[in-house]
């Protein structure tokens, strides 16, 4: 795929679970170099309030900053956790879904057992692959989708949020 990217394979998107994931036809179009923030928008419109929430959506939309976001699939999202949440707490869960730096597929693959990088909140997320096409986050979340490349990062849309217990009641 010709893109801002250039035609290396590595960094073309690819469906890993096509069946499964609700706006599957909106991510196969060409992405046209638009932001973290307007992909969430488009593909997430929960998760997109939630970054106005917890007034974030201005850094996913500044291309000087460079990051990884594991965005929960669309009904995953329970809708008491949007109406719900005040910035702080909204802050809290977005953040820790965000990695500095864009790290694709081809990286992830390399972290085996292991914790990857720590999140923007300064948690930990621990990679786990059964097999060679399935990335578990924590064991309890994943990923259906990989590498959705935007000018200012990357996008993995997992199966689940990477929620503690207290936050997601």
């Amino acid at each position: 795929m010709a893109g801002i990217y250039g035609n290396d394979p590595v960094f073309d998107y690819r469906f890993t679970y096509e069946n499964e994931f609700q706006s599957r036809e909106k991510c196969k179009k060409e992405l046209t170099n638009g932001s973290l923030a307007s992909l969430i928008q488009e593909i997430n419109p929960k998760w997109h309030s939630l970054l106005i929430k917890a007034d974030l959506l201005w850094k996913l939309d500044d291309v000087q900053f460079n990051a990884t976001v594991f965005l929960p699939q669309y009904e995953s999202i329970p809708e008491n956790l949007v109406l719900n949440s005040d910035k702080d707490t909204a802050r809290s869960i977005v953040k820790y879904h965000m990695m500095m730096g864009v790290i694709p597929r081809n990286v992830l693959a390399t972290s085996q057992g292991q914790k990857l990088m720590s999140t923007i909140k300064g948690q930990d997320i621990y990679a786990y692959w059964p097999n060679t096409t399935t990335l578990f986050l924590n064991n309890t979340s994943r990923v259906l989708e990989f590498d959705m490349f935007a000018n200012n990062g990357v996008l993995h849309i997992i199966d689940a949020p990477l929620l503690n217990n207290l936050i997601y009641q």
